[in-house]
């Protein structure tokens, strides 16, 4: 019958596709169903070409151990795929103690426990291989029963774990199962023709469609197409459509969101905490490759856009996360370093006029104050007692300065002997200020030196609203030269020409 040898062809053929097309382990199943289901195609078409009791019996074997075998196959794909997780030792007791049942077919002709009865019988030109059921028969129904009920628990639990198992292949897997109680049972019971090959085909040619969706969906064996995989790494992956594909354990752990995220399901923009995932997708749609940084708590994380690839091919996109706490850290470091004094730890010119910069692109605020400072008597003290004494009296003037100013603004080192100041302080805390350094300098002791001497100047935008930062900074200076200079002629030392 042309129908048996067409079911048979066309079942090989598919698993010739398949067995060349796939190349992962993981899809061992999968290839294996193809396998056996070409098995139980030939053994049909062979049964229906038989002339001979022995032909018949050996067709009928092929039958049932390569059928009952695509059927546990169908089972493990629909369980991988559900990401449902069966041990290695449930595994192998369900294929031995099936094996052995499926194996009893073997006693087909040679004793009474399969068939009771097995002859060809031959009628109006036509031969028909009859047969009697024996006990084994039925553990073979039950079996089936099992497993076909078995795939439909687990399609159900596919369906409520939406956000971790594609709808779309579960609703494949449904019809699969479906039409494989259908075809197997009503072949029994009501019909003439056997469906059973049929389905066959009908299941390769599904499984052929979902088949790459199997590499895409699984995040590991993809990710492992697209970069070298470690343990620190997350990886969250999109169709072409810019779907939700799926994640790793890591991913959900850096970007905790992603648990909201429904298989199959484009990013919902509306929800707050997945505005940032979002805007990564939008390069991913512009089709630029892009590094983002993302800060959870301590920790830093860079965000790389890059290709999905399975078996070679771009099937999407995926965001890769990575563990850049360290690199940020050093990065920190190193800015920190540049923009800092090393002897006195306060920030440095260049520094303060990056300041100026962010407050002139923002806005100059409300008294908005820039006041000056420059160390009195460092060339008497490094000419008379050293260059340690000089030092002292600079890391001083600093602490000094930084303890009083810190609640109002920053303080920075500009000079060797000069600092400047901004602060957002008003005219009385500007004199309370400069009363506090004058209070606290006085009463310093150090090991080379007895007490400080500070001269200070301040200009503010509440005092002078026309002037720019620049006008400010230069009539702080003026007015504390203005100071430094009544410093030397009421202390009667000579100053030093600058």
């Amino acid at each position: 019958m042309y129908y048996y040898e067409f079911c048979f062809i066309a079942s090989a053929l598919l698993a010739i596709t398949l067995i060349f097309k796939t190349t992962s382990i993981r899809f061992v199943d999968l290839v294996l169903f193809f396998i056996f289901a070409a098995v139980s195609n030939l053994g049909y078409w062979q049964r229906s070409i038989s002339r001979s009791l022995e032909h018949a019996i050996f067709a009928q074997q092929l039958t049932y151990v390569g059928g009952c075998f695509a059927t546990i196959s169908i089972f493990y794909i629909i369980l991988f795929l559900c990401k449902i997780k069966i041990s290695k030792l449930s595994r192998l007791l369900v294929i031995l103690f099936s094996s052995v049942v499926f194996a009893s077919s073997f006693t087909i002709g040679k004793t009474t426990l399969f068939y009771k009865r097995v002859e060809m019988i031959y009628e109006n030109g036509t031969y028909t291989f009859s047969k009697d059921y024996g006990i084994i028969p039925k553990i073979f129904y039950i079996m089936i029963i099992v497993y076909h009920l078995s795939c439909f628990v687990a399609l159900l639990n596919g369906i409520k774990r939406n956000k971790e198992v594609s709808i779309k292949t579960v609703t494949k897997l449904l019809v699969i199962t479906t039409l494989g109680i259908l075809s197997y049972f009503g072949s029994k019971f009501l019909l003439t023709v056997d469906l059973t090959p049929l389905w066959y085909v009908i299941t390769g040619i599904i499984l052929i469609v979902i088949q790459e969706t199997i590499g895409v969906y699984d995040i590991k064996n993809s990710a492992a197409d697209s970069i070298l995989m470690q343990d620190s790494y997350g990886i969250v992956s999109f169709d072409s459509s810019y779907r939700f594909l799926g994640c790793n354990t890591r991913a959900k752990e850096i970007y905790p969101p992603l648990k909201n995220l429904i298989m199959d399901k484009k990013v919902d923009g509306s929800n707050y905490e997945l505005k940032e995932l979002e805007s990564w997708i939008e390069f991913l749609q512009r089709n630029i490759k892009s590094v983002f940084y993302y800060k959870k708590n301590a920790n830093y994380y860079k965000v790389e856009s890059t290709p999905l690839y399975v078996n070679k091919k771009q099937k999407g996109y995926q965001l890769i996360f990575s563990d850049c706490t360290e690199e940020k850290q050093r990065e920190s470091n190193l800015i920190k370093i540049s923009i800092t004094d090393e002897l006195t730890k306060l920030y440095n010119r260049r520094a303060f006029e990056e300041e100026i910069e962010k407050i002139q692109s923002d806005g100059i605020p409300e008294d908005f104050t820039i006041l000056s400072f420059d160390l009195n008597g460092l060339k008497a003290a490094n000419d008379t007692k050293g260059h340690a004494a000089g030092d002292e009296l600079i890391i001083e003037s600093a602490k000094t300065l930084n303890a009083v100013i810190e609640s109002y603004g920053y303080v920075y080192r500009t000079g060797g002997d000069e600092y400047i100041a901004i602060a957002i302080c008003s005219k009385e805390q500007q004199e309370e200020i400069f009363s506090l350094i004058d209070n606290y300098s006085k009463l310093w002791k150090g090991t080379y030196s007895t007490g400080l001497s500070i001269s200070k100047g301040a200009a503010s935008i509440t005092e002078f609203p026309d002037y720019s930062i620049d006008q400010l900074e230069k009539e702080a200076e003026q007015r504390m030269y203005k100071d430094k200079t009544r410093y030397y002629i009421e202390s009667g030392i000579e100053r030093r020409k600058r």
